[in-house]
């Protein structure tokens, strides 16, 4: 029986990282894990039928610490904390998409290859992977939807827990509305974390 083109994608992947030291395919996302606190992804949001495949790809960070405050907002496991999307080369206003009907004709192998390389290098200009300390201090200033609720937690995580309400009074803009009440749930636990914090230094353990 003829593969899908959406297996015949997730085979070429999982062969593609193969050659990216540290890198490997699982669950539709490129993955490097190899620091303990943090992994870094590239994902390329595939959609489509059996015989078409479209990609808005993306590159971000799942930090466990941030991850572990989110839970308590029970919205379930996420595949990163935060993202950037990965543009096509020469432009700041359209993402790097592509559709794949074929995956010779449309260059499939060098379409996922480019983006990879474009991902990886996002990944060392925009986050600062030296200490879990240094990432968190100079993460990216993502502050819309979800991302801002999670660069609050991370405020807190190195001990500024003024951070979040200030965020949440609006004394920090954002474009679009706040996430008011998952801020509102993460405020009640402040005591709580300002216990963990003073018991155990800058980092919540995991």
């Amino acid at each position: 029986m003829a593969l899908t083109r959406g297996k015949q994608i997730e085979l070429l992947c999982k062969e593609i990282a193969n050659d990216y030291e540290g890198w490997e395919y699982s669950a539709k996302t490129f993955k490097d894990k190899r620091l303990k606190h943090t992994d870094k992804v590239i994902i390329f949001r595939w959609t489509g039928s059996s015989i078409s495949v479209s990609s808005q790809p993306i590159v971000g960070i799942l930090n466990k610490k941030i991850e572990l405050v989110w839970k308590i907002l029970n919205k379930g496991k996420t595949d990163r904390t935060q993202f950037l999307r990965i543009m096509r080369p020469g432009s700041d206003v359209h993402p790097h998409r592509n559709r794949i009907t074929d995956l010779e004709k449309d260059n499939a192998e060098e379409y996922i290859r480019e983006v990879l390389d474009i991902g990886i290098r996002m990944l060392d200009e925009n986050w600062d992977f030296s200490s879990e300390e240094a990432l968190l201090r100079n993460l990216p200033g993502l502050l819309e939807d979800d991302l801002g609720t999670r660069y609050c937690i991370a405020q807190m995580l190195l001990g500024d827990f003024d951070y979040i309400e200030r965020f949440y009074n609006d004394e920090i803009e954002t474009i679009r509305p706040k996430r008011k009440k998952d801020l509102e749930t993460i405020i009640e636990h402040i005591p709580e974390f300002k216990d963990k914090y003073e018991k155990q230094g800058i980092l919540f353990k995991v």
